[in-house]
């Protein structure tokens, strides 16, 4: 008895010499499994190759062990046993009865219920089918949406279509605005183009300098030359109404600076 290794899956080739059969005998084999049950193939059917030699293939079950009972006969049929050979047997073990098609298969039945532990790429694929069947909500609740829907959208927002119209000169008002800035820049700068620093001149001071500055000063001369005395008093200092003079033309001035 002949013992040979093999895969499951294996396409496993059965050969038997008959030592002067030539072609004109008929073997036959009986495949029997592990589990002494006979494969679906068997009894299988030995055809010549060459000379003495005769051959047949089968598929390697999922079985840690098919045994093959090889059986000489003299007729096609092989009813008739050839009684000058004895029977051939011969062994074709797998090194584990492993289907790895038939593992592959019951992975993916696997409920994934079953699969969504903290940190499992269960979980992981449950949580990814979700979020993509709430995409595909959002996207069919999108599908209902019309012209006249975002219109009515839009003007309660206060786009109306009236409004729309203006829209189109928005690019001309802004325009108009950057020009008048710009117009702006020159008046304070003048049309040299002087920084700050040059219009305030030399030793400017921003916190006593500015125009709010000087007219809050000028504002003190004015309340200081009142505060004199009485208006008699203050008649008798300025017989020639010099002073009255400058306080007028100190308030004008103060007016022009409010006017800034």
């Amino acid at each position: 008895m002949s013992s040979t290794n093999v895969g499951i899956g294996d396409t496993v080739k059965i050969d038997v010499l008959v030592p002067g059969g030539g072609a004109g005998l008929f073997p036959k084999s009986i495949l029997i499994n592990a589990a002494n049950v006979a494969l679906g193939v068997s009894p299988l059917n030995l055809s010549s190759v060459a000379g003495d030699l005769y051959s047949a293939t089968f598929v390697m079950p999922l079985t840690t062990k098919v045994t093959a009972t090889t059986i000489i006969y003299t007729d096609a049929p092989r009813t008739i046993v050839d009684t000058n050979y004895e029977p051939t047997i011969d062994e074709y073990v797998t090194a584990s009865a492993v289907d790895n098609l038939a593992i592959a298969d019951a992975v993916w039945d696997e409920a994934k219920s079953s699969h969504v532990a903290a940190g499992s790429f269960g979980l992981e694929l449950n949580t990814t089918q979700a979020e993509h069947d709430a995409t595909q909500s959002a996207i069919a609740a999108l599908n209902n949406l019309s012209q006249a829907g975002v219109q009515a959208a839009m003007t309660a927002q206060g786009y109306t279509t009236a409004r729309a119209a203006f829209l189109n000169n928005l690019d001309d008002q802004i325009s108009d605005v950057m020009a008048a800035i710009s117009a702006l820049e020159i008046s304070i700068k003048g049309a040299d183009d002087r920084d700050l620093t040059e219009i305030a001149g030399a030793g400017f001071a921003t916190a006593t300098h500015s125009l709010v500055q000087i007219r809050s000063a000028l504002s003190n001369v004015v309340l200081n030359i009142q505060n004199l005395g009485t208006p008699d008093l203050v008649g008798e200092i300025d017989d020639s109404g010099e002073l009255t003079g400058i306080v007028v033309d100190i308030e004008q001035l103060t007016g022009e600076l409010q006017d800034c």
